[in-house]
């Protein structure tokens, strides 16, 4: 396989989808293993904001809410892209139902904005007791509970 001119680093055949600098692939998983840690600290503040956020459009007229009902939407989608590339599977899946949610047209009544209390109460439990992958049994019901708001 040819290199790159003045480097012994290795060209990937564009044309075949199976040809992957192994190298390349290793420090770039070595990298996310070493940012699992901070990733639990990461998404901890982004739940506090999401909550925070919450708080606010509570103490809003409904009519009013649509600011933080975006605010949440553009948090929950960097929770949701982040949580798989760490482990945290559910945390993606439980924020693409939110992001989802949060899609559906408005308005914003009580009941609706308790139903994203409930996406990140679960998200909340997954990351607290460090439910990686699915979940097991805890991850499945948290997500029977969520799949039907």
């Amino acid at each position: 396989m040819p290199t790159i001119p003045g480097t012994d680093a290795m060209l990937c055949d564009p044309d075949d989808p199976h040809d992957v600098d192994a190298a390349a692939l290793a420090r770039a998983e070595a990298v996310i293993a070493n940012l699992r840690g901070a990733y639990l600290d990461w998404v901890r503040g982004d739940l506090a904001r999401l909550h925070a956020l919450l708080d606010e459009a509570r103490a809003t007229p409904p009519a009013g809410r649509g600011e933080q009902m975006r605010q949440i939407f553009t948090v929950a989608h960097d929770v949701k892209g982040q949580g798989g590339s760490f482990g945290y599977d559910l945390v993606t899946r439980i924020g693409n139902h939110l992001c989802r949610y949060i899609e559906r047209p408005e308005p914003w009544p009580d009941a609706r904005l308790e139903a994203v209390a409930r996406h990140l109460e679960a998200m909340d439990r997954i990351i607290g007791e460090r439910l990686e992958g699915a979940g097991g049994e805890t991850g499945a019901a948290l997500w029977r509970q969520i799949a039907c708001l």
